[in-house]
Protein backbone atom coordinates (compact mmCIF):
# COMPACT_ATOMS: atom_id res chain seq x y z
CA UNK A 1 0.00 0.00 0.00
CA UNK A 2 1.11 3.65 -0.16
CA UNK A 3 -0.32 7.03 1.67
CA UNK A 4 -1.16 9.55 -0.32
CA UNK A 5 -0.91 13.36 1.05
CA UNK A 6 -4.69 14.52 1.90
CA UNK A 7 -4.09 17.51 -0.46
CA UNK A 8 -3.87 15.29 -3.06
CA UNK A 9 -6.85 13.08 -2.08
CA UNK A 10 -9.33 15.58 -1.25
CA UNK A 11 -8.70 17.54 -3.91
CA UNK A 12 -8.50 15.42 -6.87
CA UNK A 13 -11.00 13.05 -8.38
CA UNK A 14 -10.30 9.66 -7.12
CA UNK A 15 -11.03 7.80 -10.79
CA UNK A 16 -7.83 9.71 -12.24
CA UNK A 17 -5.43 8.89 -9.05
CA UNK A 18 -6.05 5.26 -9.63
CA UNK A 19 -5.60 5.70 -13.27
CA UNK A 20 -2.45 7.59 -13.04
CA UNK A 21 -1.49 4.99 -10.37
CA UNK A 22 -2.15 1.94 -13.23
CA UNK A 23 -0.43 3.96 -15.80
CA UNK A 24 2.62 4.12 -13.53
CA UNK A 25 2.82 0.27 -12.83
CA UNK A 26 2.01 -0.05 -16.73
CA UNK A 27 5.18 2.32 -17.55
CA UNK A 28 7.39 1.31 -14.75
CA UNK A 29 7.23 -2.37 -15.73
CA UNK A 30 7.21 -1.49 -19.56
CA UNK A 31 3.59 -3.67 -19.74
CA UNK A 32 1.41 -3.77 -22.60
CA UNK A 33 -2.43 -3.06 -20.97
CA UNK A 34 -4.91 -5.42 -22.39
CA UNK A 35 -8.37 -4.36 -20.43
CA UNK A 36 -8.85 -1.82 -17.53
CA UNK A 37 -12.34 -1.06 -15.73
CA UNK A 38 -13.79 0.80 -12.47
CA UNK A 39 -14.41 -1.44 -9.34
CA UNK A 40 -15.44 -0.70 -5.68
CA UNK A 41 -14.48 -2.28 -2.21
CA UNK A 42 -17.24 -1.84 -0.73
CA UNK A 43 -17.82 2.21 -1.12
CA UNK A 44 -14.35 2.92 -1.84
CA UNK A 45 -13.35 3.62 -5.59
CA UNK A 46 -11.29 1.01 -7.26
CA UNK A 47 -9.42 -0.02 -10.92
CA UNK A 48 -8.92 -3.48 -12.33
CA UNK A 49 -6.56 -3.85 -15.10
CA UNK A 50 -4.73 -6.56 -16.63
CA UNK A 51 -1.79 -6.23 -18.94
CA UNK A 52 1.02 -8.32 -20.69
CA UNK A 53 4.69 -8.55 -19.57
CA UNK A 54 7.72 -9.69 -21.07
CA UNK A 55 10.93 -10.79 -18.76
CA UNK A 56 14.32 -10.02 -19.20
CA UNK A 57 14.54 -13.77 -20.83
CA UNK A 58 12.06 -13.45 -23.09
CA UNK A 59 8.94 -14.93 -20.97
CA UNK A 60 5.35 -13.72 -21.52
CA UNK A 61 3.66 -13.16 -18.47
CA UNK A 62 -0.20 -11.57 -17.87
CA UNK A 63 -0.09 -9.24 -14.57
CA UNK A 64 -3.82 -8.87 -13.39
CA UNK A 65 -3.76 -5.88 -11.00
CA UNK A 66 -6.99 -4.29 -8.69
CA UNK A 67 -6.47 -0.76 -7.19
CA UNK A 68 -8.50 0.34 -4.66
CA UNK A 69 -8.33 4.22 -2.67
CA UNK A 70 -9.34 3.86 0.95
CA UNK A 71 -9.26 7.12 2.43
CA UNK A 72 -5.38 8.32 2.53
CA UNK A 73 -4.45 4.67 1.10
CA UNK A 74 -3.99 3.17 -2.19
CA UNK A 75 -3.68 -0.57 -1.95
CA UNK A 76 -2.30 -2.57 -4.75
CA UNK A 77 -3.15 -6.47 -4.78
CA UNK A 78 -1.75 -8.13 -7.99
CA UNK A 79 -0.91 -11.38 -9.33
CA UNK A 80 1.45 -12.59 -12.22
CA UNK A 81 1.18 -15.85 -13.86
CA UNK A 82 2.54 -16.94 -16.52
CA UNK A 83 1.34 -16.68 -20.14
CA UNK A 84 -1.31 -19.15 -21.34
CA UNK A 85 -1.98 -20.61 -17.99
CA UNK A 86 -5.75 -21.23 -17.09
CA UNK A 87 -6.15 -20.26 -13.29
CA UNK A 88 -9.06 -17.78 -13.51
CA UNK A 89 -10.70 -19.32 -10.74
CA UNK A 90 -7.69 -18.99 -8.43
CA UNK A 91 -7.01 -15.62 -9.70
CA UNK A 92 -10.90 -14.63 -8.74
CA UNK A 93 -10.44 -16.64 -5.56
CA UNK A 94 -7.77 -14.11 -4.32
CA UNK A 95 -8.96 -11.22 -5.62
CA UNK A 96 -12.52 -12.10 -3.42
CA UNK A 97 -9.95 -12.88 -0.17
CA UNK A 98 -8.91 -9.39 -0.07
CA UNK A 99 -10.56 -6.51 2.27
CA UNK A 100 -10.47 -3.45 4.39
CA UNK A 101 -11.23 -3.70 8.11
CA UNK A 102 -12.34 -0.20 9.06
Amino acid sequence: YADYPASIVRTNDPEKILEGSRDGVIQSTGGTLIDSSKLGLGTHPGLGFTMDLIDEAGTAYQMSTRLYLVDLRMYEVFVIIPDGTDSNEDVTRFFGSFSVTE
